[in-house]
This record gives structure tokens, C-alpha cells and sequence, in this order.
């Protein structure tokens, strides 16, 4: 159907047609829609980063070769592979066994599968909780799939997962608000450590003050953490070692977030979504 038109008057839709899309196009679809929120879910629960390989399409230009534009598809190169051939299909995803998970509490630890946490939330009927619990958990998916090169963006992804929760946490509460200012009582920084007492009680107070410092320093003042930022191969001032200091320590500020993050989103989903089901 040609849909060009002029400016001038209003586009012509009568002659365009509907047909119906074959089941197996639907199917597909929503198979690799389900396979997406899965996979999302596990990297939120998981101590374990799980992933699948894109199909990202896009037109690109030869390196090393003719200056000719084409439009083709990204792919997993292995250097095994010779030309491309037919292969014995294989399952996409098959989700992996971790024996136990712990969900701190404050006077006791449970011990569950992970299998029992991913019920908890498949089972659950749909809802406006449980799409936002996804949402959070595909902030987290991204933040650890870029942890490897890009660890300040990953550090505010995480961050930013929490803060997520907090919100679905609070969904329903009206804030309380100064009379005299206006501001919220129940101010975004003092909000945050709570939550963290409460779902993920046992990490340190120096901790949680560390990582919403470098959040606040990241979103607000553009500063990446030091371990991003160039370093000298050698040491050769107080000053050199004071920097090797700080990367190290953003590091590990960005290891103790990510275990911080998965200890809240299971204690999160074990607490609410299991009293939801009971």
C-alpha cells in the first residue's frame, strides 16, 4: 500500500488491509517474551550472571574492507566455527541449580532454592506490584551485564534497582510533608538505609553510607568512581598511592552493592510476594 501523501491534506487509510499473523510468528514472540523475564528475574535472585546472546541488527561498513554500506546481524563468533552450517538445536536457556539461597531476617536465616523464589513470583497472579518487581529486576539484569566495562553506570543502575523496590514498597503511602517547607518528612537518603536495615540488615552502616555517597557523587556531580579513572603504571608519589587506594576501594564498593542488590531483591520477594500468596 503506497503511503505517501502531501502535506497539504490529511493522509488516505481506506485502501490499507489487515491479515491475520500466523500462530507460530505469536508464539515466538511471546516465547522469547517469557524467556526475556526469566532471565531478568534469575540475574535479580542469582549469585550468578546469566545471559543470551543478542540479535542486534544494524547497518555497518566492512573494517578493513570496502567503504560499501550493508545492513546485516551481530553474532557469536567462536574461533571453531568455519562456515556457517546447520547444527543440532539445543535449549536456549536452561536454568541452573544454585542448592541454597539465605533470606536474612532480623532473629533468623531461611534457607530456600532458587527455584522456590522464581515460583513465588511466577505463581503470583498478575498485578500492578508484580510488573513493577520486573521492571526493577530488568534495571538489575542491565546493571550486572555491564559491570564488566562500565562499572560507574552499573554502580547507578543498582542503585537505582533498590530505589525501585523502595517506591513499590511505598506505592500506596501517601508522603507525609513538612507544613512549613513542603519537603517529604520522610526524606529519599534516610528512606534508602531503611530499606536496607530492613531487607538486607546485615551489611555494614559505613557500607550503605558508602554507597549512596558514590550514587550522589556519580548522578550529581559526574564523578566516576576512581577505579574507572586513569592510573599511572607506577607509583611514584603519596599521592599515586592514595589514588590506587581509592580504586581499589570503589571496587569493592561496587562488589558490596551487587551482593547488597540480589540480598534485597530476595528478602524483597520472599517477604511480599510470599504473605501476597498466603
Amino acid at each position: 500500500t503506497d503511503l505517501s501523501y502531501s502535506l497539504d491534506s490529511p493522509p488516505d487509510f481506506s485502501s490499507l488491509k489487515t491479515f491475520p499473523i500466523p500462530d507460530s510468528v505469536v508464539q515466538a514472540g511471546d516465547a522469547a517474551d517469557k524467556l526475556d523475564e526469566i532471565i531478568d528475574i534469575v540475574n535479580a535472585l542469582a549469585s550468578r550472571h546469566v545471559f543470551q546472546y543478542g540479535n542486534y541488527q544494524a547497518w555497518f561498513t566492512e573494517l578493513g574492507g570496502d567503504r560499501e554500506c550493508r545492513y546485516g546481524q551481530e553474532f557469536y563468533h567462536h574461533p571453531n566455527i568455519g562456515t556457517p552450517e546447520n547444527i543440532d538445536p539445543t535449549p536456549r536457556f536452561e536454568l541452573f541449580e544454585e542448592k541454597v539461597l539465605f533470606i536474612e531476617g532480623d532473629h533468623s536465616t531461611q534457607v530456600i532454592r532458587l527455584q522456590d523464589l522464581l515460583n513465588l513470583y511466577f505463581l503470583a497472579p498478575d498485578s500492578r506490584e508484580k510488573r513493577l518487581f520486573r521492571d526493577a529486576c530488568r534495571v538489575v539484569a542491565r546493571g550486572r551485564r555491564i559491570s564488566n566495562f562500565d562499572l560507574s553506570t552499573s554502580f547507578v543502575l543498582l542503585v537505582s534497582s533498590i530505589e525501585s523496590l523502595i517506591h513499590l514498597k511505598h506505592l500506596d503511602n501517601k508522603p507525609e510533608k513538612c507544613s512549613e517547607c513542603g519537603q517529604e518528612r520522610y526524606r529519599v537518603v534516610r528512606k534508602f538505609k531503611d530499606f536496607l536495615d530492613e531487607y538486607c540488615f546485615q551489611i555494614d552502616k559505613k557500607i550503605k553510607d558508602s554507597i549512596y555517597d558514590r550514587r550522589s557523587a556519580l548522578v550529581h556531580r559526574g564523578q566516576f568512581l576512581p577505579f574507572e579513572q586513569r592510573q599511572r603504571y607506577y607509583v611514584e608519589t603519596e599521592e599515586d598511592l592514595i589514588a590506587r587506594r581509592e580504586a581499589s576501594v570503589s571496587l569493592l564498593d561496587l562488589e558490596n552493592l551487587q551482593l547488597a542488590t540480589i540480598a534485597c531483591f530476595r528478602a524483597f520477594l520472599f517477604k511480599e510476594f510470599g504473605r501476597a500468596l498466603h
